[in-house]
């Protein structure tokens, strides 16, 4: 029951912020991709994780999947691969934060903290890299 909730909450994150983080786009253009999903991504994957009574870090792994699912579909080429890998490791990683930082300060809310920042880090590397190709 465990893993089916974390892999519930994962799925749900990952849908909820694939409409959220369009609307974000919207309305504050690439910025939403480097400050809005990761606020949007990491609160999601942990908040429902700990509502439906899951582990967090399976629900960010699981969240990762189906990034990586899309980037596989999404692009061509060697960045199809690249780019699934990456969304996958990253957001296990996001996970790992979280657990690590909750449990060091006893607080969810700093764990969430910090994966923002270190997501928001991650975003803006990935899109400065992207545009030095």
């Amino acid at each position: 029951m465990h893993i089916l909730m974390s892999t519930i909450a994962g799925l749900l994150a990952a849908y909820v912020s694939y409409f959220l983080n369009g609307r974000a786009l919207k309305l504050l253009g690439e910025d939403a991709v480097t400050y809005g999903a990761p606020v949007i991504e990491e609160t999601l994957k942990t908040g429902l994780a700990i509502a439906a009574g899951g582990s967090i870090l399976f629900s960010h792994i699981t969240f990762g999947l189906v990034e990586a699912a899309y980037d596989i579909f999404k692009n061509r080429g060697i960045l199809q691969y690249t780019a699934g890998i990456a969304g996958l490791i990253s957001h296990a990683v996001f996970g790992i934060i979280t657990v690590y930082v909750w449990r060091f300060f006893g607080s969810p809310l700093v764990g969430v903290a910090i994966a923002i920042i270190i997501h928001m880090l991650w975003n803006h590397m990935i899109i400065h890299i992207r545009v030095k190709q």
